[in-house]
């Protein structure tokens, strides 16, 4: 039953082309009291939506997945909530956690200016439960990028995080292009000297390289991100003289 509401929710949004708005609340309204919820079930509802963040199905109508997403991640959001109030608190694992953060932060430097204004207030929210981030303007590529690029200071949120800003340093959007850029490079400039950190980013956009080849919603943008990362003055003076960067990719895909 809760599984059948939550989907035919999600459905609905997608079908009708309306951004996701009081979608998540059926999660709270649910209760504790239903016989169904059981811990099995709960733990199958994170699984589902988290695979929902991942959505990026594409249509006539444009990119369709991202309204799943967006309810995905406002449902996610309910979901930890609903956790916390009705002691299924053992639920909440330091690996859920770190799936659920990771993966709303690469929403929020994605191209996506809608899609980034919802990552954020779910971020904000999960982070500050008691106290909304009312003065921020999560849609704001000035803001957003410097915010989150900041988390690279964390293994954890590596991965996930050069993999959406690839999709908008890559993208189309004059200035989601220029935003991303400037706090990549702003980021690269302040770890100047930490030669390990930048080779593990090299290392990372070569992973996904070679996970996403066969992709071409990541393909064609990260050529345009290995463009940025060859005329970068600090991946340049980090990497091997007698190997390119553009070599370490070639190989990649030959």
């Amino acid at each position: 039953m809760f599984f059948l509401q939550l989907s035919s929710v999600s459905l609905a949004s997608v079908s009708s082309w309306q951004p996701p708005g009081g979608d998540p609340k059926i999660i709270k309204s649910l209760g504790a009291h239903h016989s169904e919820l059981n811990v099995t079930l709960l733990k199958s509802t994170c699984y589902i939506l988290l695979q929902s963040i991942s959505d990026y199905t594409m249509d006539s109508r444009g990119d369709v997945g991202s309204l799943v997403r967006e309810v995905g991640m406002k449902c996610l959001d309910s979901y930890i909530e609903f956790l916390v109030n009705n002691q299924y608190k053992e639920l909440i694992t330091s690996d859920m956690i770190e799936e659920v953060m990771t993966s709303i932060a690469q929403q929020a430097v994605e191209k996506i200016d809608r899609t980034r204004d919802v990552a954020g207030q779910v971020f904000a929210h999960l982070l500050h439960h008691e106290s909304d981030c009312d003065d921020m303007i999560w849609n704001s590529a000035n803001s957003t990028f410097h915010r989150f690029t900041k988390l690279l200071d964390f293994p954890e949120y590596r991965y996930r995080l050069i993999l959406g800003l690839i999709v908008s340093v890559g993208g189309l959007t004059e200035l989601t292009i220029r935003c991303s850029t400037s706090a990549l490079s702003a980021y690269f400039l302040d770890h100047e000297s930490d030669q390990l950190f930048i080779v593990e980013v090299l290392k990372i956009v070569e992973q996904i390289l070679q996970s996403f080849r066969q992709e071409e919603r990541i393909v064609i943008p990260l050529f345009k991100f290995l463009d940025f990362l060859l005329n970068d003055p600090i991946v340049n003076s980090t990497v091997d003289p007698n190997r390119s960067v553009c070599h370490c990719y070639i190989y990649s895909i030959v």
